[in-house]
């Protein structure tokens, strides 16, 4: 009987330290299963890997790729919506997530890096409108905004120009930033950021050197019409002492008289 009484007992005891065990194992999970974060992260690329060693005057294609996630509501997948990208596309310094504006080697607009517009789709469902009235930051929107499930995004892509080198503190490199805020459908909100860079080969001589769009007025000759090509023209200044510039000697024919 003592034997029974004791088997019974341990029975007992082995249930109730089951069912303790089982209690604390639902409570240290429940927590994770239910959590709520909203994420996102945004990409900077090179679609030609053309970004290193390039020439004023040069092209260079960009994209940026914006993703929700990982994004969650109450322990499910949640969406997330993105109106809005700033693009900077010359910077001196991208430090703590905010651009110092690279002016290039000449004083103001446009910047060392500009932004020259051929925007395409690579699989967002619509193209984003360019704002542009600011060089240094140039704004992405979307209408309607982009809606993606966790752990989906898009990307779209452009060009910019090297209009010139870059200021005297960082000639030969010249930064990027991009920036988004997106709104969970749980309400909460994240921000994503991302960076990246563009090498130049600066060129030997000191003087500054900026790429300015030419264009061409038509004209009519002979009732056709034909593109009159730019005027060329180059200044220089040189020291005034030493000898003055020689002039040029006139030549005068003479014819005797009838």
């Amino acid at each position: 009987m003592p034997k029974e009484v004791w088997n019974h007992g341990r029975t007992l005891s082995s249930t109730v330290a089951a069912f303790c065990v089982l209690t604390l194992a639902a409570m240290l999970s429940t927590p994770a299963q239910a959590q709520t974060v909203c994420n996102s992260t945004l990409i900077i690329g090179f679609p030609n890997g053309d970004n290193l060693n390039r020439v004023v005057g040069q092209t260079v294609r960009m994209s940026l790729t914006v993703t929700n996630g990982p994004s969650q509501d109450g322990g499910f997948p949640d969406n997330q919506v993105f109106t809005l990208i700033d693009y900077f596309p010359a910077c001196t310094s991208v430090s703590g997530g905010v651009c110092t504006p690279d002016p290039g080697s000449v004083a103001g607009a446009p910047p060392a890096i500009s932004y020259a517009g051929n925007l395409a789709t690579v699989d967002c469902p619509s193209l984003p409108v360019a704002d542009t009235s600011d060089q240094f930051d140039i704004q992405f929107s979307f209408a309607p905004a982009l809606d993606f499930g966790d752990g989906v995004g898009c990307t779209f892509t452009f060009d910019v120009l090297v209009a010139e080198t870059g200021s005297n503190g960082t000639p030969a490199n010249v930064a990027q930033l991009a920036r988004t805020d997106g709104i969970c459908d749980s309400t909460l909100t994240s921000e994503a950021q991302g960076t990246a860079a563009i090498t130049l080969t600066c060129p030997t001589t000191s003087a500054p050197e900026r790429v300015v769009a030419v264009r061409t007025t038509p004209s009519t000759v002979a009732g056709t019409t034909r593109p009159v090509p730019p005027v060329s023209r180059t200044t220089s200044s040189s020291a005034t002492t030493g000898s003055p510039p020689t002039l040029p000697t006139a030549v005068i024919s003479r014819f005797p008289k009838a």
